[in-house]
């Protein structure tokens, strides 16, 4: 990760949380239970000995499944729960939104709400009345103000309480899955108004597991699993290692297929193997001329498909499409091609298409298969049936490997002309 010469928000040194897995039993129950040789507590770590350090204007993304500990640490950084280990330093105050619709009181109205949450903060009346109609006019529920909130969808509490973030003067700002929720206009409202917060100086820390989210906002990513820290950084390729163990993890709870290696799947059998009585996929494969389980952005591979085509009626016409996991972004269009495959007999087919050299980023990338009859009917879809990763053969230097990080699928090599300046100047006057 880049050294900033930012000052320090935020230091968090071995932090670990642990929970009794009996969490109702009350301390008197445990004591009994202890007493009487019954059955130990059962413990487990919802956070184990994580560390980073944050700088004022970074934006923070935590990664990471349901359950790898990503609420817990916010619980920890915002005070509202304390750490079984380590130790959190904290320069500035902190303000959060860890649940839709926390701190508001169900028969209070909105107007009232913002009154009652700012007194608790030590927030003057004045200043949330000078602030009232800017907090109106960004929420967009200026009609609602007045009816008591136990009447608010999801959307208008969460659309309160992110404009209650107008009133606190916070140096960082706590976030958790508050952009999950709302039309798409706000979420770009909310997205907008985060960057101002950052670039006025303020450290934000966000829960979300809406990738071009994280993409569009983050400076630096912290990847949890099982809740231990798995990468730290600012590299937004963090963000695409998560989605891509994720979606392995996903793919890997198939048991039909008989064989799975590196850009490699076959299925057992025709019977067993994704499809229906028009198309059945049998293997997908992806190699280079090299044959090694390694591709690289300056070879060719190819991208081979083995079906079966069911029936003996109508044409079968194959497609694939690839994705780096963030945003999809290749599909190859079999009626835009002159290798349709457009056999009407019955059997087992191969095909195969060639992806030129040059062309992919590195990164991972995932292939979908997927299947027309008739050139009108999609009779098979398969977004993620394989996954791949492409590398880069040599280092072009810090500077240009740090700009290659960023998760832009394609980096084709156009041509360039170099000319001398021209003596003459041409000028364009307006008619």
């Amino acid at each position: 990760m880049q050294t900033s010469t930012a000052p320090l928000a935020i230091r968090v040194r071995h932090l670990s949380k642990k929970y009794a897995r009996d969490g109702n039993v009350t301390e008197f129950r445990r004591a009994l239970a202890t007493l009487f040789k019954r059955k130990q507590t059962d413990y487990f770590w919802a956070v184990k000995d994580v560390s980073f350090e944050l700088r004022k204007g970074e934006i923070l993304g935590i990664i990471g499944e349901n359950g790898s500990g990503k609420s817990t640490l916010l619980k920890i950084l915002s005070g509202i729960t304390k750490p079984t280990e380590g130790s959190v330093e904290i320069y500035g105050r902190v303000a959060s939104i860890l649940d839709i619709g926390t701190g508001f009181h169900p028969d209070l109205t909105g107007r009232e709400n913002l009154y009652l949450r700012a007194g608790f903060l030590g927030i003057p009346n004045d200043i949330v009345k000078e602030k009232i109609e800017e907090i109106k006019a960004f929420s967009g529920i200026e009609a609602f103000m007045d009816l008591p909130i136990k009447h608010y969808s999801d959307g208008m509490f969460l659309r309160l309480a992110f404009s209650f973030l107008l009133l606190i003067d916070s140096d960082i700002l706590l976030l958790d899955e508050v952009l999950s929720v709302g039309d798409v206009g706000f979420q770009l409202k909310c997205i907008e108004k985060i960057h101002q917060i950052a670039s006025a100086g303020k450290t934000i820390i966000l829960v979300s597991h809406q990738p071009q989210e994280l993409v569009e906002l983050c400076t630096a990513y912290l990847y949890l699993e099982g809740g231990s820290m798995v990468q730290f950084g600012d590299s937004a390729t963090i963000l695409q290692s998560y989605l891509h163990s994720s979606i392995q993890k996903a793919t890997q709870q198939e048991t039909n297929y008989i064989e799975r290696f590196p850009n490699f799947i076959r299925w057992k059998d025709l019977e067993t193997a994704p499809g229906n009585d028009l198309f059945r996929i049998q293997q997908v494969r992806v190699f280079s001329v090299q044959a090694s389980e390694t591709l690289f952005t300056d070879e060719d591979f190819w991208i081979e498909i083995v079906f079966q085509k069911c029936t003996s009626e109508g044409t079968i016409d194959v497609a694939f499409s690839m994705n780096n996991e963030i945003s999809p972004f290749m599909v190859c269009h079999p009626f835009h091609t002159q290798n349709v495959f457009h056999d009407t007999q019955k059997g087992l087919y191969h095909s195969r298409c060639k992806i030129s050299a040059d062309l992919l980023n590195k990164g991972h990338y995932q292939i979908g298969i997927f299947a027309a009859f008739n050139q009108e009917k999609l009779v098979f879809s398969m977004p993620n049936i394989l996954s791949i990763q492409v590398q880069c053969r040599v280092s072009l230097g810090a500077a240009l490997d740090k700009l290659l990080d960023i998760p832009m699928p394609l980096l084709p090599i156009f041509q360039w002309e170099l000319h001398e300046p021209s003596q003459t100047f041409i000028t364009t006057q307006s008619p």
